[in-house]
């Protein structure tokens, strides 16, 4: 790799315009609303929403998160199937400048907690199926002061020892479907992703918003 970096005449290309992975999900809602995003339901189905539905969604979830204390920099984990909530979590955590830490569920517990600790992720996202899974880390974390279960049952009907315990779709209803997005210096992280572990304790492995978004 090059030593020097030398700069030639300016362009007018807004190159100054950051390059965030925000603007990829507002694009898709402004241009491609009506465009159906298909996903599998819990129960092994399908089921379809629009780019706009997703939209107000994610804007839902920037407010609920940001009503939770999370703020730029902070570690979001996400134990989750490939859902709907992981694909509005994955636009709505990195577009508050936080970043998005994917919790491999191929992982053992003890690793998993090393991931969790080494991150010093504040909040972990749980889909119910996997709370057996986050209720075996949780006595092995340092950081994590609350957890959001993604879920479409009540949260009175959800038996776990994980507290404090929110509900994501109880924070969505609550919350405006409308978000001012900041504008995120793009060689901020975005998503943590970690190895496997096989020489040694997991790895991470921290993304930018416009390598992502070159991507």
């Amino acid at each position: 790799m090059p030593t020097t970096v030398i700069r030639g005449f300016p362009s007018t290309h807004g190159d100054d315009f950051p390059l965030n992975t925000t603007t990829l999900i507002r694009h898709a809602a402004r241009t491609h609303g009506d465009q159906e995003i298909v996903y599998r339901t819990p129960g092994g189905g399908w089921d379809r929403y629009t780019y706009a539905d997703a939209y107000r969604r994610i804007c839902r979830s920037g407010h609920a998160l940001t009503g939770l204390g999370v703020a730029a920099g902070d570690r979001i984990g996400v134990l989750d199937w490939n859902t709907r909530r992981h694909f509005e979590l994955y636009y709505a955590i990195p577009g508050l400048a936080a970043v998005l830490l994917q919790m491999n569920l191929r992982l053992g517990s003890e690793d998993l907690g090393y991931v969790v600790n080494h991150s010093g992720a504040s909040l972990i996202a749980v889909d119910e199926s996997l709370l057996p899974v986050a209720e075996a880390i949780a006595p092995l974390l340092e950081t994590v002061r609350g957890w959001i279960v993604l879920s479409d049952r009540p949260l009175d009907e959800i038996d776990t020892t994980l507290t404090p315990l929110y509900h994501y779709e109880d924070l969505l209803t609550a919350a405006a479907d409308h978000f001012d997005w900041p504008w995120i210096e793009e060689t901020s992280a975005y998503s943590a992703c970690y190895t496997t572990g096989t020489t040694g304790r997991p790895k991470g492995v921290y993304y930018s918003h416009r390598g992502i978004y070159l991507h």
